[in-house]
C-alpha cells in the first residue's frame, strides 16, 4: 500500500475482520458485454509470484475465472482463451431480482432464528412450534426456488 489513507483505510478493514490482499492481481481483466476472466502472462522461464499464486487462489475461490498464458501459447491463443471458464455478466434487471430474494431470504432466516430463541428461552416444546417453524420453512424453499431458476445464478455455478 503506498498512501497513508490507503494504510489507514486497510487498517480499519482489517480491524473489522477482512482480508486484504492489495498485489499480485493478474495482468488482465479481460470482458466484453456478457463475460469475464482473468488472465496473467508469464514469458519462458517466470513463474507466478507467492503474492501471484495467493491472489489467483483467492480470485478463484470467489470464482474469478483466472488462467496463466505462457508466451508459448501465443499461436494457440484462441484455443487457450476458449479453455478459461467465464463470469457470465447479468443484466441490471436480474441483479436487482437477485438482491430482493436474497433480502428476503435472509428476513426469513432472521425470523427463524428469532423463533427458535423465543421458543427455547420460553421452554416451549418442538411440536408446539411446528406449524409456524413448516411455515417459515416452506417460505425459505419458495425464496430458495426463485434464486435457483434465475439465470445468474445457474450461470455462477457452471463457472465455479
Amino acid at each position: 500500500m503506498n498512501s497513508l489513507l490507503e494504510k489507514e483505510i486497510g487498517g480499519l478493514i482489517k480491524d473489522r475482520g477482512y482480508g486484504i490482499l492489495h498485489s499480485g492481481w493478474p495482468d488482465f481483466l479481460v470482458f466484453n458485454s456478457r463475460e469475464a476472466f482473468m488472465v496473467e502472462v508469464k514469458d519462458i522461464g517466470d513463474r507466478l509470484r507467492e503474492n501471484q499464486s495467493v491472489m489467483h487462489k483467492t480470485l478463484k475461490r470467489f470464482g474469478v475465472p483466472v488462467r496463466v498464458i505462457k508466451r508459448k501459447d501465443i499461436k494457440k491463443i484462441d484455443e487457450k482463451l476458449l479453455e478459461i471458464p467465464r463470469i457470465y455478466l447479468s443484466s441490471r434487471e436480474e441483479h436487482l431480482k437477485l438482491i430482493k430474494i436474497e433480502t428476503e431470504l435472509r428476513t426469513t432466516q432472521d425470523t427463524l432464528h428469532k423463533l427458535q430463541y423465543a421458543c427455547l428461552s420460553k421452554g416451549f416444546k418442538p411440536d408446539e412450534i411446528i406449524k409456524d417453524w413448516n411455515k417459515f420453512e416452506e417460505e425459505g424453499k419458495v425464496l430458495w426456488n426463485k434464486i435457483s431458476n434465475l439465470p445468474l445464478n445457474r450461470i455462477l455455478n457452471q463457472s465455479l
